[in-house]
């Protein structure tokens, strides 16, 4: 008996297209389109080679697309994980800059860091490289937030606490005030600063979060329709 391949391709494929099957087999062909699978494992002068580029100023991007990888995995790669017993980690910034990740035991009142800047007036302890809990206080107190204002109950009395209804409430009162000029790009683009510091999953729902809410209040944003290809 006969085979019908035409019948045959139909079945398997959908379609009798020269074209469409070629194509077809030249995905399967293809080895691993997606990039799908274990991970990249990178030599320890690799990772060397990695603390270069991104000490020099390259963003982690930059540095995936040139070692064909995801800038989450560079991340992952060029930061270690917070020290067993550390609960919470604090990145101290100058402008758009890390200069030190702080990771904090409270349990143990102990904290380690790793300064990411030569320049000492940008790092939070200056010259302390080893600083005590007692250093981390006085630093919350001077950089943070104030002892005397460590009781603080005060708060701004609202219109009500949902923030459509208080926003209603102001722009009926003193008109329509509230703007934001960021767009959903630049918002990616400063979490795609942090990635080096946050793990995956955190950036991924941060950045839904923020997106959503663009979204949801574009109004405010006075150029929202600046990449919008990332509300899409």
């Amino acid at each position: 008996m006969e085979t019908d391949y035409r019948k045959l391709c139909l079945d398997l494929f959908g379609t009798d297209d020269k074209e469409q099957l070629r194509k077809i087999a030249e995905g399967v062909n293809r080895r691993n389109p997606r990039n799908a699978g274990r991970k990249k494992r990178f030599s320890a002068s690799e990772i060397r080679e990695m603390e270069t580029l991104r000490d020099g100023g390259m963003s982690l991007a930059q540095i995936a697309e040139q070692y064909g990888t995801s800038r989450q995995l560079v991340g992952r790669v060029l930061t270690p994980k917070s020290p067993e017993g550390c609960s919470m980690r604090m990145i101290y910034m100058f402008k758009q800059h890390p200069c030190t990740v702080i990771d904090i035991d409270f349990l143990k009142q102990k904290i380690y860091i790793q300064n990411k800047t030569d320049d000492i007036i940008h790092r939070a302890f200056g010259v302390v490289e080893n600083p005590t809990w007692e250093d981390f206080e006085l630093f919350l107190e001077d950089r943070c937030f104030p002892r005397e204002r460590g009781n603080c109950r005060s708060q701004a009395k609202p219109f009500d606490r949902d923030f459509d209804l208080q926003t209603e409430a102001a722009e009926i009162l003193f008109r329509p005030q509230l703007k934001f000029s960021f767009t959903a790009r630049e918002a990616a683009g400063e979490l795609d600063a942090l990635t080096e510091y946050y793990p995956k999953e955190i950036i991924d729902r941060v950045e839904c979060i923020v997106l959503e809410q663009i979204r949801k209040y574009r109004v405010f944003f006075s150029n929202f329709n600046t990449g919008t290809d990332l509300l899409s």
